[in-house]
Parts: structure tokens; C-alpha cells; sequence
């Protein structure tokens, strides 16, 4: 029989401003990274707001399943982890075409990580 051990997953977890932070940056890393890879198979994308809250249902759904193993750390209310989602894929879908370059993909990623450390510090 396969057992799963959930020991670590119980402990106590109390996030600093740092994690969340880091958190926050290395989630919308990611989004970012998803997305460019998307766009370049994709020649063009049709709704971008549309593509936008697609994009940011998934990561919603998927920072909310991963919030649910652990106990202590409070996921939040859904519409709360929703917004801030739909909120940073949108404004990712629509900004990152129209800006190009290293310094406006850094001030886009300083963007939506303070947005969603905004939210994190609110927990």
C-alpha cells in the first residue's frame, strides 16, 4: 500500500513579509513565463481579456488547491484569491504585447508581485 506522508504539511507554518514576498515573486515569475511561452506558439491572441481571466482562473484555482494542504496558513476567502488573479493576468495579458524589452518585463514583474504581495500581507 502506498501511503503519503503529510507530517511536514502539518506543521506550523507562520509566513513572514519576506515569504510572502518571495511568494508573490516567484508565482508571478511564472505566470510571466507561462505566458511568453504561450504567446509565442499562439501567433496572435484573439480576447485577451478573455485569455486574461482563463489564465487567471487557473492560477487562482491552483494557488487555492495548493493552499488547502496546508492547515495553518489561511487561504483566504476564494473571491479574494480570484481577484488578485484575474486582476494580474489581465493586466499581464494586456501590457506585456505593448511593452517589450528587459527593463519593461522587470517593471511589469515589480508590478503584478506588488500587487499580489498586497494582497498576501492583507492574509
Amino acid at each position: 500500500s502506498f501511503l503519503i506522508d503529510t507530517s511536514a504539511l502539518d506543521s506550523q507554518f507562520v509566513p513572514t513579509h519576506f515569504s510572502l514576498l518571495l511568494f508573490a515573486l516567484i508565482e508571478e515569475s511564472f505566470k510571466i513565463v507561462f505566458f511568453l511561452q504561450a504567446s509565442r506558439r499562439l501567433i496572435t491572441l484573439p480576447r485577451p481579456l478573455t485569455t486574461g481571466l482563463i489564465y487567471g482562473l487557473g492560477f487562482a484555482s491552483l494557488e487555492y488547491f495548493a493552499l488547502s494542504f496546508i492547515q495553518n496558513l489561511p487561504p483566504g476567502p476564494l473571491y479574494g484569491i480570484l481577484l488578485v488573479h484575474l486582476v494580474t493576468a489581465v493586466l499581464l495579458v494586456k501590457l506585456l504585447p505593448k511593452y517589450q524589452g528587459k527593463k519593461a518585463l522587470i517593471s511589469l514583474l515589480g508590478l503584478l508581485t506588488a500587487l499580489h504581495f498586497g494582497y498576501n500581507i492583507l492574509l
